[in-house]
C-alpha cells in the first residue's frame, strides 16, 4: 500500500487521535478535521494526487466536508499541489484565468458582462462555472468600488452566466498572446530608452510584430553600427538625428 504524503499524514494523526479522545464531542469533528486540513495546505505540506480520494475513503473525508468549494479557494491562494489533488478528485480541470486558478469568490471581468462579476459555482461534470454580477447597493456604494477596480458587492444579481472550460480556455491564450506582445513591446520601449531615443509606448504599439524585432535587433548596437536606422522607427523618433550614425 502506498504511504501516505506529509498532508495526508498529518491529517491522518489528527482523525486517528480524534477517535482515541474520547472528550472530544462528535460534532466537532468537522471543524477539527478542516483546522487539520487547513494547517495542511497553509503549511505547504506536500500533496499526493490521491489524497482527498483517499480523505475521502479513509479518513471520512465525504462526511467532514474535505471537498468543500471552501476547501479549493483556500488552496488555490496558496498551495498548487493541494489544487491538483483536489481537481483530481472532482474529476474537473483547472479553470486558469489571468494566470491564476478561478475558484468560488473568484472576481473576473468577461466580455458582455458589464460589471466585475464572481464565480458562484461549478458544475457537477467539471466542465463549466458559473459566474454572478450584481447590482450595487447604491450609487456610493457603486462609485467606492468602481474607483477600488473591485467587483460589486453581493446584492441582486444582475446576470448570470455559465462559462464553459472551452471559452475559459480560449480567453487564457488570447490573454497570453496579449501578454506576449505587451511584453515585447516594453523591451522596445527601454531599449530605445536606453540609446536616447525619444519614442513613446503609444507610437511602440503601432509597430506589427517583424517591426518590433527589427528595431531590437538595430537598438542592440545601433548607436555605434555602420547599418543605417530602419525608417519606420526614424519616423517614430523625434530625436533621431541626434544619435551617431543615424
Amino acid at each position: 500500500m502506498k504511504g501516505d504524503s506529509t498532508a495526508l499524514a498529518l491529517i491522518r494523526n489528527v482523525w486517528t487521535g480524534y477517535g482515541q479522545a474520547a472528550r472530544v464531542p462528535r460534532r466537532d469533528v468537522g471543524s477539527i478535521m478542516h483546522r487539520a486540513l487547513d494547517l495542511a495546505i497553509r503549511s505547504g505540506l506536500t500533496f499526493d494526487r490521491e489524497d482527498f480520494v483517499r480523505m475521502g475513503k479513509e479518513l471520512g473525508g465525504w462526511s467532514w466536508g474535505c471537498t468543500s468549494e471552501g476547501v479549493y479557494s483556500m488552496a488555490c491562494n496558496r498551495h498548487v499541489g493541494a489544487c491538483r489533488a483536489f481537481e483530481f478528485c472532482k474529476g474537473r480541470p483547472p479553470f486558469v484565468l489571468g494566470g491564476n486558478r478561478l475558484h468560488v469568490d473568484s472576481a473576473l471581468h468577461w466580455e458582455g458582462i458589464s460589471r466585475y462579476a464572481k464565480v458562484t459555482s461549478f458544475a457537477d461534470d467539471g466542465q463549466s462555472l458559473t459566474v454572478c454580477s450584481y447590482e450595487p447597493k447604491n450609487e456610493q456604494t457603486k462609485a467606492l468600488y468602481a474607483i477600488a477596480g473591485k467587483p460589486y458587492g453581493r446584492t441582486k444579481i444582475e446576470r448570470r452566466v455559465k462559462l464553459t472550460i472551452g471559452q475559459i480556455r480560449a480567453a487564457e491564450r488570447k490573454n497570453r498572446a496579449a501578454n506576449k506582445v505587451r511584453c515585447h513591446q516594453a523591451k522596445v520601449t527601454h531599449a530605445c530608452a536606453m540609446v536616447g531615443l525619444d519614442v513613446d509606448s503609444e507610437a511602440v504599439r503601432t509597430m506589427d510584430e517583424a517591426q518590433r524585432t527589427e528595431a531590437l535587433a538595430w537598438l542592440a548596437d545601433g548607436r555605434w553600427s555602420d547599418q543605417p536606422m530602419p525608417k519606420f522607427l526614424m519616423d517614430l523618433t523625434a530625436n533621431h538625428e541626434a544619435l551617431v550614425g543615424t
